[in-house]
């Protein structure tokens, strides 16, 4: 309703003044007539203008607010994720320490090479970081994943970054582009 009224002001303004003029007749001499079908054409359009900046502005809030919330979809669905193979993980870890432990009484370099391959499996899935960032902790989880697949080792040292200076539209693009190059160039070297 509201963007039909702003479609339909100016023409229903030009519409107003029209018949204005038919029916003031010969009252208005022909300069005052268009001097006041001038200002009014001018009002009217300004107040269109205003009308159109502020459907604009609705546009791009309302955009805004479905882009935020799929950041925040995503956000949580990586957290998820992370806090679903965390728990995989330490429901499995009894019965890794079972296995190790009669691997051990029978064959030792097995049980090495069973200890490295969990060790892996453990650290490349576990990668909890604490920035106070949420949305920043899950990026660099899944960079940290991404990075492990192809075969590339990540070491953070971070402080805390709840207050870092980047809107979260900036943070995401300009920290995945600097890890996914990073990663890229890690995996050709």
């Amino acid at each position: 309703p509201l963007q039909l009224v702003v479609a339909m002001f100016f023409p229903g303004v030009v519409v107003v003044l029209n018949m204005l003029l038919m029916v003031s007749g010969g009252r208005f001499d022909a300069t005052q007539f268009s001097v006041l079908f001038t200002v009014g054409l001018t009002v009217a359009v300004l107040v269109h203008l205003l009308f159109v900046q502020m459907l604009n502005e609705q546009v791009v809030q309302k955009k805004d607010s479905q882009y935020r919330a799929t950041l925040e979809q995503e956000r949580a669905e990586a957290l998820m994720e992370s806090y679903t193979t965390q728990r995989r993980l330490t429901h499995e870890f009894s019965n890794h320490l079972e296995a190790l432990s009669l691997m051990l009484q029978q064959n030792v370099a097995g049980a090495r090479s069973y200890l490295t391959s969990i060790s892996k499996t453990i650290q490349m899935n576990s990668a909890i970081l604490n920035t106070h960032n949420p949305l920043l902790d899950a990026l660099l989880s899944k960079k940290y994943e991404e990075a492990a697949r192809k075969g590339v080792m990540m070491y953070f040292d971070l402080s805390d970054l709840k207050d870092i200076p980047l809107d979260r539209t900036h943070l995401v693009i300009v920290v995945s582009n600097l890890l996914n190059n990073a990663i890229e160039a890690a995996a050709q070297a």
